[in-house]
């Protein structure tokens, strides 16, 4: 007699919790051993990156013995330079140097790190039809920009600034409007890749980045433009602000700066301050002045900015151009040094503290004619802050200095007109009898009434300027009121 074994209730239960704990087992291995594969596969594109990267460093030290072609292997001789392409790891490293003309040295000319996209790559089957990771690095690959697009790109929009920021977009700054560049967020790896590339090309260490978190300083791309860029930290990473710079000392009169601006620069002695706030087109200013003079008379011009925004060639004038950090330790030791130099005119970046405030006041009285820029907003806003930062037992000396020495003062901003471009205004004061008076007496508070009445004389101040522009219509009535100095007198005005 045979019997039937059956299972009853709680057995059929265990069998079904052990086939769930099996299966739990297996899953929990393969997405281990998944987790384990995807993490080696970044570490190796960590490793074959900075290897390649490594490699480019190698090619540049050797390009400066100008024969790096039998150093290394992948090295291409061009007419005037050579060029390094290395692939490994589905990346491609491609570098390029040129000879400057004369001088025998090399300009870095190029320095890509691209991905390249391969279907079969072990890091895009980790999940087979999933597809997710296949996305996302075809989407970096497309989307991500390195520098030289990044740049070519806001020459061709005519971009002014270019924050490269994690967390959005590339974004250019148009006529004052921003413009993200797509949908694609800079994340902070990706923005070190661009920092370093900025790095390369100026052919700058980041001494001054690693210990003081900030760098400030500028590089050229032959055939593109020049840059001024600031590198700093924010949230726990790298960050950077691009300020395009055109190659050429630019147009004054296309730009809009009136002749009793540039007139100044005609001056052969004393003390001429640009002012206004950070962006404003100081440096701008200054560089046509400083043209104006190059292409008139025979000097020795001295410039000591941080950093080199325009390069002027030599004309009738002898043009020594200064970088702070660069080519001399700081404005004060420059300025100290230029006294030295047969100077007959000297540009001073900034008036920073009382250092630099005294030793140009000091350097100005030896008979230079000194250019130098303060963040003030008006003429009688600029003699307070040179003179407030003396003590008070000396401050009466030096308004006496400052009455005999400022040759003008030139206050600007940069508004919006009606039309979305931006125009600068102007607020101008020159030297006179009457303006000797007030600044050695401390009546600064009747220097706008002075320069209203010395309308002839060129002078005008910065709500008149605004005025002026608003009823020629270039400026809207809210662009008025938010840019004047004087809100409630301008109110009745319009």
């Amino acid at each position: 007699m045979t019997h039937k074994t059956r299972l009853g209730p709680i057995a059929i239960f265990l069998v079904i919790v052990t086939m769930v704990i099996t299966t739990l087992a297996v899953l929990t291995v393969a997405t281990s051993n998944a987790d384990v594969i995807m993490a080696k596969r970044f570490a190796d594109i960590t490793q074959i990156r900075y290897g390649l990267e490594a490699q480019g460093e190698e090619f540049l030290s050797y390009a400066e013995s100008a024969d790096p072609a039998d150093h290394m292997s992948g090295v291409t001789e061009t007419g005037n330079g050579y060029e390094f392409t290395a692939e490994d790891g589905g990346y491609r490293l491609e570098v390029a140097v040129t000879r400057q003309d004369g001088s025998g040295r090399y300009e870095v000319t190029k320095w890509k790190l691209t991905k390249i996209w391969n279907a079969s790559d072990p890091m895009n089957s980790i999940w087979p039809g999933n597809g997710q990771l296949q996305h996302i690095y075809q989407r970096k690959k497309e989307t991500i920009m390195n520098l030289n697009e990044i740049l070519t790109a806001a020459i061709q929009k005519g971009a002014s600034d270019i924050f490269i920021i994690a967390g959005i977009p590339v974004t250019y700054k148009i006529k004052g409007v921003q413009d993200r560049h797509g949908d694609s967020i800079m994340k902070p790896d990706d923005i070190n890749a661009v920092i370093d590339e900025i790095y390369v090309t100026g052919r700058r260490a980041k001494t001054n980045l690693d210990m003081s978190n900030d760098d400030d300083f500028s590089f050229s791309i032959r055939d593109l433009g020049r840059f001024r860029v600031n590198v700093f930290r924010q949230r726990g990473s790298l960050a950077a602000v691009i300020r395009v710079i055109k190659f050429g000392v630019p147009d004054p009169v296309m730009l809009g700066i009136p002749e009793s601006v540039l007139s100044l620069a005609d001056n052969k002695t004393g003390l001429v301050l640009v002012t206004g706030a950070a962006g404003s087109g100081k440096s701008t200013t200054l560089a046509c002045m400083i043209d104006r003079i190059n292409r008139s008379r025979e000097a020795h011009i001295i410039t000591m900015e941080d950093p080199l925004e325009y390069l002027h060639s030599h004309k009738k004038s002898i043009v020594s151009q200064r970088e702070i950090f660069i080519d001399t330790p700081g404005y004060l030791e420059s300025l100290r040094s230029a006294l030295r130099e047969s100077p007959d005119v000297i540009l001073l970046g900034e008036m920073r503290d009382f250092d630099t405030i005294s030793s140009a006041i000091t350097a100005a009285e030896t008979g230079v004619l000194l250019f130098s820029t303060l963040h003030t907003s008006s003429a009688a806003n600029t003699i307070n802050r040179i003179v407030d930062v003396f003590p008070a037992n000396q401050q009466v000396q030096v308004r006496g200095q400052l009455a005999q020495l400022i040759k003008g003062v030139v206050c600007q901003q940069l508004v919006t007109s009606v039309d979305g471009h931006l125009i600068p205004v102007f607020e101008v004061m020159k030297s006179t009898p009457a303006i000797h008076n007030m600044i050695r007496e401390g009546k600064l508070h009747q220097l706008e009434s002075a320069m209203q009445a010395a309308s002839a004389d060129g002078m005008v101040t910065m709500d008149s300027s605004l005025l002026d522009l608003y009823n020629r219509g270039q400026i809207s009535k809210i662009t008025l009121l938010s840019s004047c100095n004087n809100y409630e007198f301008m109110v009745k005005k319009v």
